[in-house]
Parts: C-alpha cells; structure tokens; sequence
C-alpha cells in the first residue's frame, strides 16, 4: 500500500492550499466563470513587516449569547454522520474536526447545536416543510435540504439577503458560483458554503492508470493539463492507442478487455461542462435567459456523443471498470473525487487531473460537480438572527478546519501517492475550476435543462435538433414559472 505525503510535501501544501469555492481574500471574483478563484492570505503584513495578531475566530460575527438555547437544524439522515456532526470518541481525522467544530461553536454563542434526522426523500421533505410552514410551530431554526428536490421555490424560507449584516456572502468559506446563481431580483433564499463536504466530495475528475500511460510511451496528462493542451482530442488518441480485445471474442468490455476510458450517467454529465457549456447568461432586471443553443453547442453536443458512444474502448460501465484500473486494464477511470479512496490499496500510481477542454481555444478548465445540499432559514424560525449567527459560524469553521482536514489529510495525504508528485496541485486545479450553471443550480425549476442534453448522449439518442425543437417551448414556460414566483415574493 502506498503511503502518504511526506512531511515537506504537506507543509508545501498546507502552505500554498487555494481557496476553495469563495472569492479570494482580495475579493477576486469573475462573472460567469468556475465558481472559485485561487488565492490566499500571506502570513505577514506587508506594511509593517510584522506578524499580525491571531484571530480566535476568522469570522466577523462579534459578540453573541444565545443563553443556552437549542439550534433545531432539519438535516438530511445520509449527512448528519458525514458532514455535520461527530462524537467524543472520534478518532478519524475529519470526524474528530467536526466534532471540534461544533463544540467550538456552541461554547463561543452558548447554544446545544441539534442536527434533527429526516430520510433523503424530496416529497417527505417538501411535505414536512409545507407543513411547518402552516403550522408555525417554530421546530426548526434552519434546514439543509438536497438541491434537486427544490425546496427553495415553495415559499418556505426567509430572504437571507435580508440578514446581510450577518451574512458575509464575500468571504471565501461561502460558494459565489453557487449563490449568486440562486440569487433572483435580490431574493436569496438558500446559501452553499464549506460546511457541505459535497463540494468536494462530488468534484468529477480523471483518474488515469500510470503503467498503462508508460507502457503505451503516451504523452503525461500533467504536462499537457499545464500546457493548456488537455483536450478531448487527446483523450480520445490516447484511448484508441491502449484498447485491445484481449480475450478476442470481438467485443470490448471492462471486465476482460483493456479499455480507454469508462463513464456512467454522472461522469458523462460532467463532459459538457468540461466543454465550457453554458445554458444560460443573467439579465439587467436580475432574471436569466437561455442563450445556448447555437452552432458550437451544437458542435460539442456532437464531438460528446461521438466519443462516448462512438469510440471503441469507451465503455459506459463504473464496477467492472474500477477492478479494470486496479488491474491495470483500463487507461482512464472517470470518477468523482470520492472515488480516490477506492484506490488506497491500488498496486499501480495513479494520476488525477481535471476534464478536458473541447479544444486548445477554450483556454480553461471546468469541472462538474453533480450537487450538494444547501441552507435556508425558515420563515417560521424561532430566532432568525441565532440562526444566520449559528449558520456563517458553522460556514467559517468549516472552511478553516474540517474543510483543510479533510482535502489535505484525506484526498492530497492518504490519497495522493507521494510517488505522484503532480497529484496535490491537480487536486487544486479541479476544485478550482467548478462551475455551477445557473440551471443546474435551480434543477428542479428549471425542468432538469441542465441534465437533458447530457442525458441525452449517456441514453444514446443523437437527435438533438428535433428534441430541442420538441422541448424548447417547456424549457421557457418552467424559467418563467420561476420568475414569476419571485416576483410575487417582492410584493
């Protein structure tokens, strides 16, 4: 088993980690590009030449005592053990900073922080909030629903905008890709930052098998990702180099073959992202209007079908094309981030680097992320101000350690392989490069555009004129519906 990054190589990275998913500490911030920027604080300040004083807390909340109240917070039961809530006796280093994180928070504003349990159902969730919502009966402070189910269109949550005297939306352990996509004629009625592991956790990446690129003398992804080079056109010369029927019964297939490249819904989902596809652009009045469908996204639609449906040694299967790069017989697995800890026991090096481009002018990257659950304060709260207080502190420590943990110890340390070193930079570069669609976002309100067309090449049907032609008219109707919701919200 390989083992983790030695000590000088954490220190270089704890050293230079980017900010993830927020503007820089200079405010850093580009419209309608990836959802983060890269960029740090240095460790002296510049006009003095002195160490500056070491905040208790990074955050600008100020004084509070909530006088021993209970923080009610309705979670999602698949999150309340991952991201938001650990015991005493944790030992596992992630676990043990969340458990830090929260007796931290509750002895700063003298609360009980309670992480209620409701199984990830959307209809249960959207009939326990409907209910709340008549009944008022004040049982929970703040929610953390799943995205796609859209909760967020049904009246039940309090414009956070309206608690920007609490709320630092500019700091950097809050998402801008995210909120201001969810931001509508100054209405923002939910909010994604660090205390969802799900931003990284769901981050689609390649993960390609060092011996089978050696063995093939093939060109290093790494050099050609720093080139500006990593393209599709690469990817697919590389996969048409490495395939062989090995058992020679005509068909190639993950399980006894060596293959190029694999994919499943998610991972070809993410290929149009990578392309730089983007469905809709904001307006003057605050509202969206799709603009996408053109000659080159009809270009890119065609070369994304072409190689995941056309290329021999492309191969839609995830189970069998995991025991492939374990045995050295498939050249590209493509993954979320998650996937990395599959690999901890993986005799061969491995690489990581982000999707690549649709050519050599697109001149970025951009990685899929297939979601994550949000916050939203609910019109019914007891306390509104405890909770945005309680929920930009939870953010804030996030960011600074269960966040650091978790991406340094976890992914770049225990996964990275020291004998890569290209690994932890890419690591950076794929968070850094997210992008958040303003569809994707509003998922549910948006009649799933930003899933349709990719949807489309997974399930194999090339008619993208007519089906287009066919929904077009649906597509409008549900982006006005949205608007009109938030619209009769302004009174």
């Amino acid at each position: 088993m390989k083992s983790g990054k030695i000590l000088s190589a954490v220190l270089a990275v704890l050293m230079c980690l980017t900010v993830l998913f927020g503007a820089t500490a200079c405010k850093e911030k580009t419209p309608n590009n990836p959802a983060q920027t890269s960029g740090g604080t240095g460790g002296t300040d510049g006009s003095s030449g002195t160490t500056p004083e070491t905040k208790e807390f990074i955050d600008n909340l100020g004084e509070y005592n909530f006088g021993k109240e209970t923080v009610n917070i309705l979670s999602r039961s698949g999150k309340v053990n991952a991201d938001l809530d650990a015991s005493s006796d944790a030992s596992e280093p992630v676990s043990v900073a969340i458990y830090r994180r929260n007796r931290k928070i509750e002895d700063r504003f003298n609360v009980t922080l309670n992480f209620i349990p409701l199984d990830d159902d959307g209809a249960l969730w959207q009939s326990t909030l409907l209910a709340e919502n008549g009944s008022a009966t004040g049982a929970y402070d703040f929610v953390l629903p799943d995205y796609w189910w859209g909760c967020e269109a049904g009246g039940y949550f309090l414009n956070l905008l309206d608690y920007n005297k609490i709320f630092d939306f500019d700091q950097p352990w809050w998402t801008p890709g995210w909120n201001e996509n969810c931001t509508i004629f100054g209405q923002m009625y939910s909010a994604v930052g660090s205390l969802s592991l799900d931003l990284i956790n769901n981050s689609n990446c390649m993960i390609f098998n060092l011996k089978v690129l050696n063995d093939f003398t093939l060109e290093s992804p790494f050099k050609l990702v720093d080139d500006k080079q990593w393209t599709i056109d690469k990817v697919i010369s590389m996969v048409k180099t490495v395939t062989s029927d090995l058992n020679s019964d005509g068909v190639i297939d993950a399980d006894h073959d060596r293959i190029g490249s694999n994919y499943w819904m998610q991972s070809g989902r993410g290929l149009l992202t990578g392309f730089g596809v983007k469905y809709a652009t904001k307006t003057s009045d605050g509202a969206y209007e799709y603009s996408f469908y053109n000659d080159t996204f009809v270009e890119k639609f065609n070369k994304a079908y072409d190689y995941l449906n056309n290329t021999a040694g492309v191969v839609y299967e995830l189970g069998d094309a995991l025991n492939g790069i374990l045995s050295d017989r498939v050249l590209f697995l493509n993954d979320p981030l998650t996937r990395l800890s599959s690999l901890r026991d993986m005799d061969s090096d491995y690489g990581v680097v982000p999707y690549p481009m649709y050519d050599e002018a697109q001149g970025q990257y951009y990685t899929y992320n297939y979601g994550t659950y949000y916050a939203a304060v609910l019109n019914t709260s007891r306390a509104p101000e405890m909770s945005a207080v309680i929920l930009e502190a939870l953010n804030a420590e996030s960011y600074h350690t269960v966040k650091d943990t978790y991406f340094v110890e976890t992914l770049k340390i225990r996964y990275g392989r020291d004998e890569v070193a290209d690994n932890p930079r890419m690591l950076d570069l794929i968070i850094d490069s997210i992008y958040f669609d303003f569809t994707f976002v509003n998922e549910a309100s948006t009649n799933h555009i930003a899933q349709f067309f990719s949807n489309m090449i997974c399930f194999k049907d090339p008619n993208l004129q007519s089906q287009y032609e066919a929904n077009a008219a649906g597509f409008q109707s549900a982006l006005d519906t949205l608007f009109e919701t938030y619209r009769r919200n302004l009174g």
